[in-house]
């Protein structure tokens, strides 16, 4: 394999870096079989693969990265059994192709107010092929990306982070293939404010969206039927208070709400439609009589709902009480 990067910037606050691995290799085994003879496996195995890199720092306030791989192999992996008397030998030749490559960028800001601000991407494709066993081939391709955010406004420490992800997956050779794409969005607040030395605040809550989607069925019988369209929907919210009268004691209160809601958009499969709403409150606190003795108790209070849109009569209710 062969390794470059620059030990400092290469020109105006640059910095590169690129590496290449050319492998190759051979394993020979022998493993006697419970219904006699032996099988024997010979693999050979060719790898290459590279990465490059590059960042800019223009400034203290700045910085961008982005880098990328690309990886290329191939197993050959001949298998015989030996037989047993009249029998023959049964030799199979497998072939594993890979390919595989990814790309990975961020960009990073420091506000000169103290806040600040970061972008990440990732795109990636992978495939894995087999020759002969083709149900266990491996095929998916996904894009990724995120914000994120943090300052300070009217004294309280805000964080909001944004994801948005989507992949496609093949899965056409196995029995009842399809292709499955899938969009992820996810977006986070959080804030906490001291309120006085002895009192802090915070506040969070969550929207995410899951949609995954199902095309190219290829039934292995009439009785088969391609798995169902479907959205999951969640959010959730959650206010608490600390507080610490003294060093050895610290209490806290906090009450949580979500909804998970599971949406099957085909009418065959509507009726197991759901929303589940949870509440909860939840009280603790610590003490520490001695350097090495410390008390802790949680107490907890909540109810679950679980709500059938188009079956009512399979509505559930509990409730849960924790010390």
């Amino acid at each position: 394999g062969v390794e470059f990067s620059t030990l400092g910037p290469l020109f105006r606050n640059v910095n590169l870096s690129a590496g290449a691995l050319l492998g190759a290799s051979l394993l020979e085994s022998e493993t006697p079989q419970e219904i006699g003879g032996t099988f024997t496996s010979t693999d050979r195995n060719t790898d290459r693969s590279g990465r490059a890199g590059l960042t800019w720092t223009p400034n203290s306030l700045i910085n961008f990265n982005i880098q990328g791989a690309l990886r290329r192999g191939v197993l050959n992996r001949p298998s015989t059994i030996f037989g047993i008397g009249s029998a023959g030998d049964t030799t199979v030749a497998e072939t594993v192709s890979t390919d595989a490559g990814n790309v990975n960028t961020s960009l990073r800001f420091n506000s000169p107010w103290g806040g600040t601000f970061s972008a990440t991407a990732r795109a990636s494709d992978t495939q894995i092929i087999y020759d002969v066993e083709t149900s266990r081939n491996n095929i998916n391709r996904s894009k990724n990306m995120q914000l994120q955010a943090q300052d300070k406004i009217l004294g309280a420490e805000v964080s909001w982070n944004f994801q948005n992800g989507v992949s496609e997956s093949d899965f056409t050779q196995r029995q009842d293939g399809y292709v499955q794409s899938q969009w992820n969005r996810n977006m986070e607040l959080r804030t906490n404010r001291r309120l006085n030395r002895r009192t802090t605040t915070n506040l969070r809550g969550a929207i995410s969206l899951n949609s995954r989607r199902f095309k190219d069925f290829r039934p292995s019988s009439p009785s088969s039927f391609p798995p169902a369209d479907q959205d999951l929907f969640r959010t959730s919210g959650a206010a608490g208070i600390d507080y610490r009268p003294w060093t050895k004691f610290t209490t806290g209160l906090e009450g949580q709400v979500d909804l998970n809601r599971s949406i099957n958009l085909t009418s065959t499969t509507s009726i197991n439609n759901t929303d589940q709403t949870g509440y909860r409150v939840i009280w603790t606190w610590t003490a520490n009589p001695l350097p090495i003795w410390t008390v802790t108790q949680n107490n907890s209070a909540g109810a679950n709902q679980i709500a059938y849109p188009f079956a009512p009569d399979r509505d559930q209710l509990s409730f849960i009480y924790g010390l």
